[in-house]
Formats: C-alpha cells, structure tokens, sequence
C-alpha cells in the first residue's frame, strides 16, 4: 500500500541524490534519534515512574528482542509487549511461556 503518487516519489529520491552523503547521513541519524525517542516516551507512558535502566532495557527489548535484552540489562524485569495489548502486565519466561508479573 502507497499513499504518495509515483511523480512525488520520484521527486522525494531526486531531492535525496541531490544531496551530499554527509547530509543523507545526518538526515538518517536525526531520524532515528526522533524514533527512538518516540519509542522510549511510549515506554514511559505506559511505566511513568521506570528508571532510565528499565526504559533502555525496554527499548531494547523492542529493537532487539528479549534474548538480547536479558543479556545487555541482567537483572532488569522485562514486560512483553503484550502487556498493551491484554492490559496488564506479563513477561516472558523462556521455559515457561507468559507468566503474570508480580506487582
């Protein structure tokens, strides 16, 4: 699905080659510093008082899955995203599939 006509996307990668790699670059990065800090607001609203451990174990969570996340942040209690989804909390426990979070 496409919601930008065929001309104006043309146009988008025309004004893209027109630019200098190092303006592509800096587009690029300011860009995923934006998602990133829309993803770690989202964390926050849903857990307003996590520690800025628990909001970067979440993110990571997101972006990388939990088996990478358990690795980066041990010891940080991971939530699974269905928690928005069935309103409340779960984690995921590799050997014991979803199990409610204590509070």
């Amino acid at each position: 699905m496409r919601d930008t006509s065929e001309p104006a996307l043309e146009r988008y990668y025309e004004l893209l080659r027109a630019r200098s790699p190092l303006a592509r670059l800096t587009t690029a990065v300011d860009l995923s510093a934006a998602v990133r800090q829309l993803a770690e607001s989202s964390i926050r609203a849903a857990a307003p008082g996590a520690s800025t451990g628990v909001v970067r174990a979440r993110l990571a969570l997101r972006l990388y899955r939990r088996q990478v996340a358990a690795r980066l942040f041990p010891g940080v209690k991971l939530i699974n995203a269905l928690r928005h989804a069935l309103g409340t909390d779960f984690e995921v426990d590799a050997t014991a599939g979803l199990a409610p979070c204590a509070p």
